[in-house]
């Protein structure tokens, strides 16, 4: 669905929040007249970047969690700056890699 297409499926919508009271002494009526069903559909709650005015013309507007791409990134520059086995991406294969890629000539393996 586009920006402009999840806008318009949940501008009439009313969204209640939390689970609700239910009262002891009602029970379920298979025929109640009258009364809307609620909202069973795909969303539960309007996201606060609907809000923002450029969220409708973006393409991917989910596609990136900032907190995990820090912590990866992270891990991977520690990791190989600190030596830590089984947490750099500076292996044997990599540098093969690198061979293929035609990049990097200092860093391609020296076989014997």
């Amino acid at each position: 669905m586009t920006g402009s297409d999840c806008l318009r499926a949940i501008s009439g919508l009313k969204f209640q929040f939390g689970k609700g009271t239910k009262s002891p002494l009602t029970r379920k009526r298979s025929c109640s007249k009258g009364v809307p069903e609620p909202y069973k559909g795909n969303w539960r709650k309007i996201s606060i970047f609907f809000d923002l005015p450029y969220w409708e013309h973006l393409l991917l507007r989910h596609n990136l969690d900032v907190m995990h791409i820090e912590k990866n990134v992270t891990n991977s520059v520690v990791g190989t700056l600190l030596g830590i086995k089984w947490k750099n991406k500076d292996r044997a294969k990599a540098r093969e890699d690198m061979v293929l890629l035609n990049v990097k000539h200092d860093l391609h393996p020296i076989t014997p």
